[in-house]
């Protein structure tokens, strides 16, 4: 539930090309699959533009929408 003057905090995940271990993996499917490749990966990745993403905050009254990038790295 969301009230007028509050915050609305989300993340979403950057571009493929920002993360080389996704983008290798989906290269190799690609590969792999050349007629039909899975696209799983694609989806995670796909809501990274922030034009898009303030467009989408401003015009659903959001109001002063400020977008942060934070980069993180990840070791498996």
């Amino acid at each position: 539930m969301l009230r007028k003057g509050g915050v609305f905090a989300f993340n979403v995940l950057d571009n493929m090309a920002t993360n080389p271990y996704t983008h290798l993996v989906q290269e190799t499917l690609v590969r792999l699959f050349p007629t039909d490749p899975p696209q799983f990966f694609t989806v995670l990745f796909s809501f990274h533009d922030r034009e898009v993403l303030r467009q989408l905050l401003t015009t659903h009254d959001f109001g002063d929408a400020h977008l942060e990038t934070v980069t993180l790295e990840a070791r498996s």
